[in-house]
Parts: structure tokens; C-alpha cells; sequence
């Protein structure tokens, strides 16, 4: 006599093969890995800036960028929300080179390079 509560075991999705497109960015997102983990650091961070750049050139984003400058930033005029706008695009850029450059230490170097400002009052006030 069989148990009726067992199952079998589950059966598995069949495996889909990855777009030509899907493999070739991925390779683009290595290839850029690569790079900029090869790079000196502040090479790596004029490139970030510039792949910034490219993505504002793009316009990706743009609409939702400019509408939340134009909330957070009322009395500000059009001229300095579109600096803002291109500087935080350069720093998106920047911190993508850097995220693509971390990922390629081990954790004590990760530690090494951390500065931590204010640790001790945060440490103090969370033994309270």
C-alpha cells in the first residue's frame, strides 16, 4: 500500500537559452567589469563619469529625473536642475565603476579602503 500524502519529486522548469541579445549584454556587462577593474582608480572613475554622461545623452530616465528635481528643488532655476541632473548622472557613472572595481577585492581590502566617519557617536548612542 502506498502513502497517498507523498509526492513525487518536483520536476524542474525546462532550461531556456538565453537570447542573442541577453548573452550580448551580458558580455558588454563583463567586458566592462574587466575594464574598469584593470583600470586605475581615478581612470576607472573618468570613465564612470563618462558612461554617466552617455546614459544622460541618452535620455534614459530623463523625464522622471527632471520631475523629481523639479519637486525637491521648486525655487531652483532650469539651468541649475540640468547641472544637477548631468552631475548625478556622472555620479551614477562613478559609483558603477567603483560597485564594478569592489567586486574584485577580497573582503580586507574592501575593509581597508572603508572610511567610517562618526562610527564611535553611532556605536555610543546604540548602547544607550
Amino acid at each position: 500500500m502506498t502513502d497517498s500524502t507523498s509526492t513525487a519529486p518536483a520536476e524542474q522548469p525546462p532550461r531556456r537559452k538565453h537570447s542573442p541579445v541577453h548573452r550580448a549584454e551580458f558580455a558588454l556587462a563583463r567586458s566592462l567589469e574587466r575594464a574598469v577593474s584593470l583600470l586605475p582608480e581615478r581612470a576607472a572613475d573618468r570613465f564612470g563619469a563618462s558612461i554617466g554622461r552617455a546614459l544622460h545623452g541618452l535620455g534614459i530616465r530623463r523625464e522622471t529625473v527632471d520631475e523629481n528635481l523639479r519637486i525637491a528643488f521648486p525655487d531652483k532655476t532650469d539651468e541649475w536642475r540640468e547641472n544637477l541632473r548631468l552631475a548625478a548622472y556622472e555620479h551614477l557613472g562613478r559609483e558603477a565603476a567603483a560597485m564594478l572595481r569592489l567586486s574584485k577585492l577580497d573582503a580586507q581590502a574592501v575593509i581597508d579602503r572603508t572610511v567610517t566617519d562618526g562610527w564611535d557617536e553611532l556605536h555610543d548612542a546604540l548602547s544607550l
